[in-house]
């Protein structure tokens, strides 16, 4: 497979069971691989330096903060970038496409967008609004992340194509870690709905700033400025029948139900919950 003129970088944080796959699906193919470390304390480095790529350790704030970082402080050999997290990997097609199209772009084309596929209990998401576009390939210099509540988004200066084949996500780390992962998630979801200041300057943001009207980050911030109005513990149920029904989650089979059940159904449970427990602790 030809090589790409492209720099990878993969943030890192106990990636002991992901790194090894995403690693060797870049190594040889991309010009430059970077590892960003938040100082982790499983095997991570070990596994990243035993590959042979380049390893950097930073302090962690935000996704958005790291990102932005790594575009400014790393020696990066080349002018395009794909951001990967360890769970995530190019398919060969992928490969094979950024290989034969990244040196015939005009200067316009400032990022690329490919669509991912979601893999939970070893089966591809097909449904349920699972199969979507991700913006993680962009001109160093033309590319800056942003947060928009607990997510972050990235913004470019120019124009996006999408290409035609597939990122792949697959985390080996387990259901368990995923729970765990979604309620340290949850707390800060609850603080995002409680602080009604913070609220509406992220809504502010989307109206005055035309560059990020045009984001994805722009757009579910406003769905969720009316999504949060809805009554607790009705959001849930709603959320469920959207993504599970309309969006025909129940396609994927056992694999479509679970995750529908804990993504779209539990979690945002969760986060009713605790909100109601936190105003509760505030009246009394």
């Amino acid at each position: 497979m030809s090589s790409a003129p492209i720099s990878v970088i993969i943030l890192t944080w106990q990636e002991e069971c992901n790194l090894a796959a995403c690693l060797d699906s870049v190594t040889g193919w991309a010009d430059d691989v970077f590892v960003v470390d938040s100082f982790s304390t499983d095997r991570t480095m070990a596994i990243a330096n035993q590959k042979g790529v380049r390893v950097v350790q930073n302090r962690f704030e935000n996704m958005a903060q790291q990102r932005n970082w790594s575009l400014s402080q790393l020696p990066l050999k080349t002018e395009w970038v794909m951001f990967l997290d360890a769970d995530e990997r190019p398919t060969a097609e992928l490969k094979d496409e950024l290989a034969r199209k990244l040196p015939t772009f005009s200067i316009e084309i400032a990022g690329l967008y490919t669509k991912r596929r979601f893999i939970w209990l070893g089966k591809w998401l097909r449904h349920g609004g699972m199969y979507k576009k991700v913006l993680r390939i962009v001109r160093r210099d033309r590319a800056r992340v942003e947060m928009a509540g607990r997510r972050e988004y990235m913004r470019v200066q120019g124009n996006t194509l999408l290409l035609n084949n597939d990122l792949l996500h697959d985390d080996r780390k387990g259901v368990a870690d995923w729970i765990n992962k979604h309620n340290r998630f949850s707390d800060q979801e609850v603080d995002e709905i409680a602080n009604t200041a913070k609220k509406k300057a992220l809504t502010d943001m989307c109206l005055k700033d035309p560059a990020f009207q045009e984001t994805e980050g722009s757009r579910i911030i406003i769905i969720r400025k009316y999504w949060n109005r809805l009554p607790l513990f009705i959001r849930p149920h709603l959320s469920f029948f959207i993504k599970y029904f309309l969006m025909l989650g129940f396609l994927d089979g056992i694999a479509g139900f679970t995750y529908h059940f804990f993504h779209d159904f539990w979690y945002p449970m969760l986060v009713d919950i605790k909100y109601l427990e936190r105003r509760c602790k505030n009246i009394y």
